[in-house]
């Protein structure tokens, strides 16, 4: 696929996810309001408060869709969120017409804080699964992205904010799209994860779900939902039957996966050992209250709910933690910063908005509301970034344990590197490694000859015997002495690291390290490990090709 139509899709289906769920952590503080009232698909009000039932409005009565204005049917639904006041009124096959004010539902202290974490964790979950398909895209990353998005659209407070098209569009043809194409995309991610191509039976039962039940639920699902507001009644029991089939559908998807765990070799376990447990924690909760709650939308309390929304952030966790364990992709996830950061910020919105919540009330109250508020920002500060801390030791710990220990050798060696008394050793012994450290494509040593930079025994075959002085790239090492990754193009060094080997400015030699063979650039962390090692194998080479080796008595220290 194209790269920017596929960047195009992932990031509309992200977007809207973004945005159909965000909105959600005002809650707490801005409640949203309802008219006392939700109906099913045909008009039927499945439920009524108390102030609905004031005003004479009972459970089994049916609503004319056709009757009511296009802009209140949406807020007639299953779930109706509206700005607190407005009017509507509501036509009944009975032949009265009510009118609702739509007013605030109370919230309870539960319902607050499950909320900003279902919110939070949705927003996480959205991330980690278009980070997925955006840098590694396979028909496995692509399928976990779809069927994720189906579970990822699940927001009430958009349906005040947004332009009532972009809540149409979102709320119902992309969420009737994703939702039933779900079990479909997790059946394929089921066949194919890691990279695996089905054979068989197993590719024809595929192409079956996708040529044949997908487009049916997908019709079906989306006249479900976009009829009733188009003002044509749709049978409730057909509407149930439709989400349980969509529901029913996963069980072919969690059969295969747990097939394959069993049948795999050991090899293979290890990588769908985290992904089986995952998805058998996260979803099966999920698709088992979803079933019920579409059975009778009454049954489920608000926290219990956003619990179950939050628990799904499990998958994609140990889905990211199984890629980057296991090189199951050979990414790094834009490697550990990013992922560091991206949890960080989510974690930081989620605590300042809870401890802005629970305080709020009673600092209003106080007279030291201005120093408390400084107070509790600066605990915050130091707390975050003590648990910044304690994250980045724990993912090079577990996740990263292989790179950590790599950079960790490389830096022990550039303090043994001074005791070598042999300039051809100590090129040979940092040559070695490098090979054995730098995951990268190629690894040689240049050392300045005349005018010219000769590749140092043992050499790297990939690569020129032989640079001029004033080729480009040494001509940016001579004049800038500082590490980059060659650019230049049509050049035999394009998209490798060179690390230059300087003595008082002067250049003695660089070392260069060729494209990852993950296909990521350089961190930062990486570069300054590399370039303090090629500054102390710079300073020892010069400091033993200028002096006689017999004569030394001391080493230098760069």
């Amino acid at each position: 696929m194209h790269a920017f139509l596929r960047v195009s899709i992932v990031v509309l289906i992200a977007l809207g996810a973004l945005l159909y769920n965000a909105a959600d952590i005002v809650d707490p503080w801005y409640p949203w309001a309802t008219y006392g009232i939700t109906a099913d698909s045909s008009g039927t009000i499945a439920t009524v408060d108390d102030y609905a039932s004031a005003r004479g409005v009972r459970a089994g009565d049916v609503i004319i869709l056709s009757k009511s204005p296009l802009a209140d049917r949406p807020e007639l639904g299953i779930v109706a969120a509206v700005h607190s006041g407005r009017t509507v009124d509501v036509p009944m096959r009975s032949g009265k017409t009510v009118r609702l004010t739509a007013h605030t539902r109370s919230r309870s202290l539960a319902e607050n804080v499950t909320d900003i974490l279902a919110v939070l964790s949705l927003v996480l979950y959205t991330l980690i699964a278009a980070a997925l398909v955006l840098l590694r895209p396979m028909p496995a990353t692509w399928a976990f992205f779809l069927f994720s998005a189906g579970l990822l659209y699940n927001g009430d407070q958009s349906m005040q904010y947004f332009p009532a098209w972009l809540v149409m569009l979102i709320a119902v043809v992309m969420y009737a799209i994703l939702q039933a194409v779900g079990p479909v995309a997790f059946f394929s991610f089921a066949l194919r994860f890691p990279n695996v191509a089905p054979m068989g039976r197993s590719k024809s039962a595929e192409r079956i779900l996708w040529f044949a039940a997908a487009p049916m639920l997908v019709g079906l699902n989306l006249a479900s939902m976009a009829l009733p507001i188009a003002g044509v009644a749709f049978p409730a029991a057909l509407t149930a039957s439709i989400q349980f089939a969509i529901a029913a559908l996963y069980v072919p998807g969690i059969v295969q996966l747990i097939v394959r765990y069993v049948r795999s070799a050991r090899d293979e376990r290890a990588r769908l050992q985290w992904a089986v447990a995952a998805f058998a924690v996260a979803f099966v909760p999920y698709l088992f209250f979803t079933a019920v709650q579409n059975a009778n939308a009454n049954i489920i309390s608000l926290s219990v709910s956003n619990v179950v929304q939050a628990w799904l952030v499990i998958a994609p966790v140990a889905l990211a933690y199984t890629v980057l364990k296991h090189r199951v992709y050979d990414i790094r996830f834009v490697v550990s910063r990013a992922l560091i950061f991206g949890i960080m910020t989510t974690a930081t919105v989620g605590i300042l908005a809870l401890a802005d919540w629970a305080f709020g009330k009673w600092l209003e109250q106080s007279r030291f509301h201005l120093v408390a508020e400084v107070t509790i920002a600066l605990l915050l500060g130091f707390s975050l970034t003590t648990l910044h801390k304690r994250i980045e030791h724990l993912l090079n710990r577990v996740i990263f344990a292989a790179q950590t220990a790599a950079l960790s050798a490389i830096r022990r060696f550039s303090h043994e590197i001074d005791l070598i008394a042999e300039p051809h050793q100590l090129v040979a012994q940092t040559l070695q490694t490098l090979r054995q450290r730098v995951e990268a494509q190629f690894v040689a040593i240049y050392t300045e000859e005349g005018n010219a930079f000769v590749q140092s025994e043992p050499v790297a075959e990939a690569v020129t015997p032989l640079l001029s002085a004033n080729d480009l790239a040494v001509l940016r090492l001579r004049r800038w002495t500082e590490p980059f990754e060659c650019d230049v193009p049509g050049h035999p060094f394009r998209g490798a690291l060179l690390l230059p080997m300087t003595v008082r400015a002067q250049l003695v030699g660089f070392i260069v390290c060729g494209p990852k063979t993950d296909h990521t650039h350089y961190i930062p962390e990486e570069v300054d490990t590399l370039q303090a090692l090629a500054h102390r194998a710079g300073a020892g080479y010069a400091w033993l090709t200028i002096r006689p080796v017999t004569a030394l008595t001391s080493y230098p220290q760069p």
